[in-house]
This record gives C-alpha cells, sequence and structure tokens, in this order.
C-alpha cells in the first residue's frame, strides 16, 4: 500500500489511524492534512486513485468531497460580506442540493462572478489546491469515485419510490431528481467534474481543503473575528424531514456538536461531505482539518474520520 508524506512523531497515532483505514476499514485511496497555527503538521497521502489499484494516489490529487464543499462555498459568501458586498439577514430557504445554487447565485450577484471564478482568488493567494468546476487541464488528476451502495439501501429507495407516501417519496427525490443531480452515475466523467454544482461537486485535496480553513482562523484574511465568531454560533435549528434528525446550523458553516463532532472544542466548525471527507477549524486548537478520500459509503461520518480526528486530539492532548 503506498503512504508517503509528512508526519512528525509526536503526531504518529494519526499515521497509524490513517494506515488502519486501509487496512481494517476498506479504504482505497485519500489523503488527510492537519495545520496548525498556521503551518502544516501532518500531510499524508496513501492508496490508489482507482477501483483497479494501479494509480497511486499522488500530493495533487483531486477528489471530489461532496457537502464538504458546502463550507468553501459559505467562507466565499462571508468574505463578500466582509467586503461589504452581501448581507447576511435576507432570508432564503437551503437544500441537500440547490443550497450551492442558492449561495452561488448570491455570491455571483453580490460579487460578480461565478462561484468558479470567485474561488480562484483565495484558493490562488492561499495555494490551495480547491476547485468548483475542474478545468479540462486539471481533470487528469482527479482520483475515480468509488460508490458504495448497500443492498439495504437500494431496496429502502425502491420501496420508497413505489409507495403511495409523498412524504417519503419527496425524500428520495430531494437527492435523486433530476436523475444525477447529486452524482450517481455521472461522478466520474467530465461533464460533472467541469460542471458548478457547488453543494456536491466541489474537487480538492486534503490539503487544500485544510488551507481554506487555516485562512478563516487568521483574524482579517479572509473574515474578521466577529464575522467568523457570528458565522459559527447556531443560527437555525429544528428537526429536518430530508435528513431525518435534529440539525443545527451556522452561516453556511455546521457548528460542532454531539452528533457533528468536529474536534474537540466547542467553537470548532466545518462541513462533512457523503462518504467521509470533512473540513473544519478549531479556534481554540488552532487546528484546521482537511480529510479527502474516494471510497464512498452512504453516510458522512464514519470510523474513518472519526479515528483521525480523534486520534488528533488525543496527541494534542498528550503534548500539553
Amino acid at each position: 500500500m503506498p503512504v508517503s508524506g509528512a508526519c512528525p512523531d509526536e503526531f504518529l497515532a494519526v499515521r497509524d489511524a490513517f494506515l488502519a483505514n486501509f487496512a481494517d476499514r476498506g479504504k482505497v485511496g485519500g489523503a488527510v492534512c492537519v495545520m496548525i497555527d498556521g503551518g502544516v503538521v501532518i500531510d499524508l497521502v496513501g492508496g490508489w486513485r482507482d477501483s483497479a489499484r494501479t494509480q497511486p494516489w499522488r500530493d495533487d490529487t483531486l477528489v471530489d468531497i461532496c457537502s464538504a464543499g458546502k463550507g468553501v462555498l459559505a467562507a466565499l459568501a462571508l468574505h463578500l460580506n466582509e467586503n461589504g458586498q452581501l448581507a447576511l439577514d435576507a432570508r432564503v430557504v437551503y437544500h441537500t442540493n440547490t443550497y450551492g445554487h442558492l449561495v452561488g447565485e448570491i455570491i455571483r450577484r453580490a460579487g460578480g462572478q461565478t462561484v468558479s471564478a470567485a474561488l480562484r482568488e483565495p484558493a490562488t493567494s492561499l495555494t490551495a489546491d480547491v476547485w468548483i468546476g475542474v478545468p479540462p487541464e486539471e481533470q487528469s488528476r482527479c482520483a475515480e469515485v468509488i460508490f458504495e451502495s448497500p443492498p439495504a439501501l437500494s431496496a429502502s429507495v425502491a420501496q420508497a419510490m413505489g409507495s403511495e407516501d409523498e412524504a417519503q417519496r419527496m425524500i428520495v427525490l430531494a437527492y435523486l431528481n433530476p436523475p444525477g443531480y447529486g452524482s450517481a452515475g455521472v461522478v466520474n466523467t467530465p461533464e460533472w467534474r467541469g460542471a458548478q454544482v457547488p453543494a456536491a461537486n466541489a474537487h480538492a485535496t486534503a490539503k487544500g481543503l485544510a488551507q481554506i480553513y487555516g485562512a478563516q482562523l487568521v483574524p482579517n484574511r479572509q473574515v474578521s473575528s466577529e464575522l467568523l465568531a457570528e458565522a459559527t454560533k447556531v443560527q437555525a435549528a429544528g428537526d429536518c424531514p430530508i435528513l431525518g434528525e435534529y440539525v443545527e446550523y451556522g452561516l453556511g458553516f455546521v457548528p460542532t456538536s454531539a452528533r457533528r463532532p468536529m474536534g474537540a472544542n466547542p467553537r470548532a466548525f466545518g462541513h462533512f461531505g457523503t462518504g467521509g471527507a470533512v473540513g473544519f477549524g478549531d479556534p481554540d486548537a488552532g487546528v484546521a482539518f482537511g480529510y479527502a478520500l474516494n471510497h464512498v459509503g452512504p453516510r458522512w461520518q464514519s470510523s474513518r474520520n472519526r479515528a483521525l480526528i480523534d486520534s488528533l486530539y488525543d496527541c494534542l492532548h498528550k503534548s500539553g
């Protein structure tokens, strides 16, 4: 199993957890990056970019990070607010896939650029390898996304679609209508990789994702400390009929909670993506974290990202 990258001795437990994701948890390929106080401390890549296991994952391998891209979009919107181009109190209604278009169109109208173009300036200044709409000349770096859909999930979808219960049908259609909108069946095509579907098709390296969050932790680099505090506290909460659970949201970012723990500290914030990708920032620990992978299960939280996050904070606790 090809694995490479930097990990100092005091964080070897994170490397062990990364290796265990391949040996014990079925991961095919992926990367993890941790920044502390603005500097890269852990930067590991490993496994394979393809299901045939012939192309090793490299430092510059991009992969679809699914809903983890929502946090990237939130950072762009907050930057416009910081520049006086966008107000935060106008009412809109969010959705798992249409979120990207709602916020993306607000960004376009406020700043005059598409989401893809708006992302290039901060990404370039941070040297963050993050894209919404991967150009043709960069697509050779993209990893193959390998979906693993349990038979029970397929059966439940079929049952819901055949049901006369309109509520159940609407939940399924929120993800699957129109066909391909949530990436199913098209995720590895040039058209999907090059499209701008910000809620579902941001592509990034783990390091690039960590750099986006690292920039949010530096006062006034992207946003002020006051705006970040406002954006990362709970702004809306309640039972979500689509997700089937109680949810809490900040301004685009998800504040850490018992249900969605980003880190060990109460001010941590970020966003998970389907299959386990995650980016988050922790102002109290000075941590910016990015995790990207290509072997996608049906849920956003998994034993893989939890093992990495938990081992990181264990190391931080031991080091004092």
